[in-house]
């Protein structure tokens, strides 16, 4: 975090056991005011397949608090309504914060036109609905090829409530260029090679990343 701490950068990082942990970067102008994150995976944790994996700051943004929420629905459970019972927890979590509230990251909600009953953009849609919250989305797909025939894989969001408006750019995968003998595909991070799936290889990024332009009331 050295070099991060010498461009300007407060970081905070949660310590899951083991799975992925969340890092988040914010400018200097916007002091963490608070960092909290919820065990999902270890000792004592009751119910690790029922909690996301989290992380959220408080930054002051010249006298208004924003909850910066970076967050990923685990995928290891066949049973996709575990998924949903992720999100659910997520959103009781973050229930009773008065200010506004920013969510972004990983939701494994399978693609735009899954005929999964349990978990998809329908579900996550109609479970936040009561607790104010409303989705971003950019067009496309953030993991896997750019476009997919069978419907598009649109994994990561915004989830904003007390926002007056998202702006959301392209999915961005120009990364890749910088490590062509890791992304052999190129911006698609599953590729055919004699008639069989590759993926990018463990360690490097396969999804692409999520941007966009929030406007606070």
């Amino acid at each position: 975090m050295g070099d991060l701490d010498d461009r300007g950068y407060q970081c905070s990082v949660s310590q899951h056991i083991i799975g992925n942990n969340v890092f988040i970067a914010v400018k200097n102008d916007f002091p963490i005011r608070k960092s909290i994150w919820t065990p999902c995976y270890g000792a004592g944790v009751q119910f690790p397949h029922l909690i996301p994996e989290n992380l959220r700051v408080d930054i002051d943004c010249n006298g208004t608090i924003l909850s910066v929420v970076g967050v990923r629905i685990k995928s290891l459970e066949e049973d996709y309504a575990f998924r949903e019972k992720e999100f659910t927890w997520l959103l009781e979590w973050l229930g009773d914060i008065k200010n506004p509230v920013v969510i972004a990251g990983d939701f494994n909600n399978f693609r735009t036109r899954t005929p999964c009953k349990d978990w998809s953009l329908a579900v996550m849609d109609s479970r936040m609905k009561p607790f104010g919250f409303v989705r971003g989305t950019p067009d496309g797909s953030s993991i896997y090829q750019v476009q997919n025939k069978g419907g598009q894989f649109a994994y990561d969001h915004f989830i904003t409530r007390g926002i007056q408006k998202v702006d959301t750019a392209p999915y961005d995968r120009d990364f890749t260029v910088h490590d062509p003998m890791i992304y052999r595909g190129g911006k698609n991070f599953k590729w055919a090679e004699n008639q069989k799936e590759r993926s990018v290889c463990a360690g490097y990024p396969d999804h692409a990343i999520l941007k966009g332009c929030l406007f606070v009331y």
